[in-house]
């Protein structure tokens, strides 16, 4: 892992137990707590896999940058499979204790884990700002 991907999962591994007291705190301001922008997100990209790609109970699902999972409770059953990767195993490990029916993988912050073509649908959900913008192109390179 490259000394900048270290210093993200040192960070991350931080927030194991703490990711959503630590946004629902970003987000006062709004007057509302993340579970509302969770479901949001979970049900467009939800929709947007059926418009898309058909029934997303056919769909293997890639969440890349998963952290704590904190999306897997809405999304894991409606995929028919989803699988988490991150480069914080501490997240991860809060991950797989809360979504035990999901996959979960640490990586490296370069290449991922998984075959190539091992899922109908990659996404990624307020991750790409803790990537250093010199890895995006890779990063996206991979995913694809």
């Amino acid at each position: 892992m490259d000394p900048q991907q270290r210093s993200i999962a040192l960070e991350f591994d931080q927030y194991r137990e703490s990711y959503a007291d630590t946004v629902d705190r970003a987000l006062r301001f709004s007057g509302l707590r993340a579970d509302f922008f969770t479901r949001v997100k979970a049900r467009s990209l939800i929709d947007l896999a059926r418009r898309r790609l058909g029934d997303p109970a056919q769909l293997r699902a890639l969440d890349f940058g998963c952290g704590v999972g904190a999306y897997h409770g809405l999304l894991g059953p409606a995929f028919g499979s989803l699988t988490g990767v991150d480069v914080s195993g501490e997240c991860v490990a809060q991950a797989r204790a809360l979504h035990p029916a999901v996959s979960y993988e640490t990586y490296e912050g370069a290449a991922l884990p998984f075959e190539d073509s091992a899922f109908d649908l990659a996404f990624a959900i307020t991750v790409f700002h803790h990537i250093p913008p010199a890895q995006w192109v890779e990063s996206l390179r991979e995913l694809r």
